[in-house]
C-alpha cells in the first residue's frame, strides 16, 4: 500500500472521530449536559499531543533492534465544554514533531476559537496562523518564541498557584507582520516538578481578566485525564499492533469509545448537576462498572434488542439516556478522595557505584540497630 493509501486511511480516522463528536455532541445539547462556558464568547479547544508506547518486536524488520518500536503519534483536540475529543491529526512517523502537524490542525481553526495549548505549540507560523483566521490562542511561552517588550511587567493579582504579572509584548513574523500580545507571567508559590518557579503565557484575546486567563490555563490539564482514561481504562496502546496504521487506527476506534463515556457522564451532569458529577463521578468506574456488567447484560438484552437505538434521533436518545441517568447510583462510581500532597523528605543523591541494594540485608541491619 502506497502513501496515497496511508493518507486515505488517515482520512477515514479523522472522519470517525469528528462525524461521532458531532453526533454526541448533539446529544450533550440536547441533555443539557455541557459543562459551564470556560470564557463566555469563545469556544475553547485544549490540544495535546499523545506518543503511543512501543509495540512488541513481531514484524520482520524489527526483530533484529532492542530500541522500542514506535508506531506513530497523533495530535488530539478536546471540547472541555462538551468533553468530548473532537479532533485527532494521526501520524505515523513516531519521531515526527509535533509540530510538522500544525499545518492540518490550522486548517480547522474558526472564528473566535480559543486554542489552548502547551509550549511546543508556541511558535511564530501557529499563533499567527490562528490570529489570521480570527481565532485566539493561551500558550504557555517557549524559551526559543521571540518578543519584544512593548509595556513594563506589572502585578495583576494572585491564584492559588501565586502571584500573577502582565505585560504587552509584540511578536513578528518573516513576512515583518506584527501582532501584539498579552504575556502573562505566574510566579509560583511552589516550584514544578522540573524546578520552575515562573510560567509564562501568550494570548492574543483581549477584555478579559488577566486572572481568568490564568486560571482558564489551569485547565488544560483536563487533556492529560482524557489521555489516563485512554491508556489505562481503555487500553489505547495494543502492542500487538505494529503496523502504525492499525496502531493508529485502534487509537482512533479508542478516543470513539471514550466520547461514547463522555456522553454518558453529560447525561449524568443533566440529571444530578454539573458541579456535583465532576467533582464525585470516576470516568474510569464508569467504565469498568459497564465491563463488569457487560455479558450479564447482554444475555437479558442480545444484539439484535440494541439496533433501533442507532436509528434515533438526537432528542430521543437523550430522553432514554436522561431515564436511565436518573435511576444511576453515584456512590458506585464516586471519585477516591485526594489527600493534601505531604512534602517529602529530600531524596539522596544517586551513587552510581552501587546501582543496586539488597532489600533483605537492609531489613536485617534495621532489626540488628532495633
Amino acid at each position: 500500500m502506497g502513501p496515497l493509501s496511508t493518507r486515505r486511511v488517515f482520512r477515514k480516522c479523522k472522519r470517525l472521530v469528528r462525524d461521532n463528536a458531532r453526533r454526541c455532541g448533539a446529544v450533550v445539547e440536547e441533555l443539557g449536559g455541557q459543562v459551564p462556558a470556560l470564557l463566555p464568547g469563545y469556544r475553547v479547544k485544549i490540544l495535546d499531543g499523545n506518543a503511543l508506547a512501543g509495540t512488541h518486536h513481531r514484524l520482520k524488520e524489527l526483530r533484529q533492534t532492542t530500541a522500542a518500536a514506535l508506531p506513530g503519534k497523533s495530535l488530539v483536540v478536546l471540547d472541555p465544554a462538551l468533553g468530548l475529543a473532537i479532533d485527532v491529526i494521526p501520524c505515523e512517523d513516531g519521531h515526527a514533531q509535533e509540530r510538522s502537524l500544525f499545518t492540518e490542525v490550522l486548517q480547522t481553526v474558526q472564528a473566535r476559537d480559543l486554542w489552548v495549548e502547551d509550549r511546543n505549540f508556541c511558535t511564530l507560523g501557529f499563533i499567527f496562523g490562528v490570529a489570521q483566521k480570527r481565532g485566539f490562542v493561551l500558550v504557555r511561552e517557549h524559551k526559543g518564541l521571540p518578543w519584544q517588550a512593548t509595556g513594563e511587567l506589572r502585578y495583576a493579582g494572585r491564584t492559588d498557584t501565586g502571584r500573577v504579572y502582565e505585560q504587552e509584548v509584540q511578536i513578528t513574523n518573516e513576512e515583518g507582520q506584527t501582532l501584539k500580545l498579552r504575556r502573562v507571567v505566574i510566579r509560583l508559590d511552589e516550584p514544578t516538578r522540573d524546578g520552575e518557579t515562573e510560567v509564562a503565557l501568550l494570548s492574543n484575546v483581549r477584555g478579559v481578566r488577566t486572572l481568568k486567563l490564568a486560571r482558564l490555563y489551569l485547565r488544560r490539564w483536563t487533556i492529560e485525564g482524557l489521555f489516563n482514561v485512554l491508556t489505562t481504562t481503555l487500553a489505547c496502546e495494543q502492542k500487538g499492533l505494529g503496523y502504525p496504521r492499525a496502531a493508529l487506527f485502534s487509537f482512533c476506534v479508542t478516543l470513539v469509545a471514550y466520547n461514547a463515556l463522555a456522553t454518558v457522564k453529560a447525561a449524568l451532569r443533566g440529571v444530578h448537576g454539573s458541579i456535583k458529577v465532576e467533582e464525585e463521578v470516576s470516568l474510569p468506574l464508569v467504565a469498568e462498572h459497564v465491563c463488569r456488567n457487560y455479558e450479564g447484560m447482554m444475555v437479558g438484552l442480545p444484539p439484535e434488542e440494541w439496533l433501533p437505538f442507532g436509528e434515533l434521533s438526537a432528542p430521543d436518545l437523550a430522553g432514554c439516556l436522561r431515564h436511565w441517568a436518573a435511576m444511576v447510583c453515584l456512590a458506585k462510581v464516586r471519585k477516591a478522595k485526594s489527600k493534601p500532597r505531604k512534602k517529602g523528605k529530600a531524596r539522596p543523591a544517586r551513587d552510581s557505584s552501587k546501582p543496586h541494594v539488597s532489600t533483605a540485608r537492609l531489613l536485617a541491619a534495621r532489626r540488628q540497630r532495633q
